[in-house]
């Protein structure tokens, strides 16, 4: 018995440690004017992959849409998918070694490219992305990304810039 009631408690508190989690909350777009509802679904780390869907909805308008990506220990991404009714658009992409591969439509036009880079990070999203960067408290990393509106790809650098505290 004793032995039943020690496994239980180790697996209950390792399902906290390696749990899967859901992060809800909204985002203010100055430009917009716009109130953005997130929805935000992180898979088990522990699998050695990690899968991240982001579902987002505009108060008060029809417009929402959904990513899923899959990335490496890193948060670099590996896979990722768009959905996005309102700007008819609804893409794959996948990193293979030094390619990136993008095949679907994109704001209603249909889209399959084929783009050739190095061999820095790849971030769909630099949001999610970077947080591997903050959590390492890294100075400088470079990275590439696509910009969203075009689907280019492009090369970024980060800089930690230090911590500030935001009185609410």
């Amino acid at each position: 018995m004793k032995w039943f009631v020690s496994i239980s408690v180790l697996l209950f508190i390792c399902g906290f440690a390696f749990a899967e989690k859901t992060l809800l909350y909204r985002e203010y777009n100055e430009k917009t004017r716009e109130t953005i509802k997130i929805s935000r679904y992180m898979g088990d780390p522990a699998s050695g992959k990690i899968k991240i869907t982001i579902n987002w909805e505009v108060e008060n308008s029809a417009k929402s849409g959904m990513q899923t990506s899959i990335l490496d220990a890193r948060y670099a991404t590996l896979h990722w998918e768009v959905t996005d009714p309102n700007e008819h658009t609804d893409y794959v992409g996948e990193r293979k070694g030094n390619l990136l591969l993008i095949k679907g439509t994109h704001n209603d036009k249909p889209v399959d490219k084929r783009m050739k880079i190095d061999d820095l990070p790849f971030f769909s999203n630099p949001t999610i992305g970077l947080e591997e960067f903050v959590r390492t408290g890294k100075k400088k990393m470079d990275f590439r990304t696509i910009r969203p509106d075009n689907l280019s790809q492009y090369k970024m650098k980060a800089q930690n810039q230090g911590i500030q505290t935001i009185t609410v």
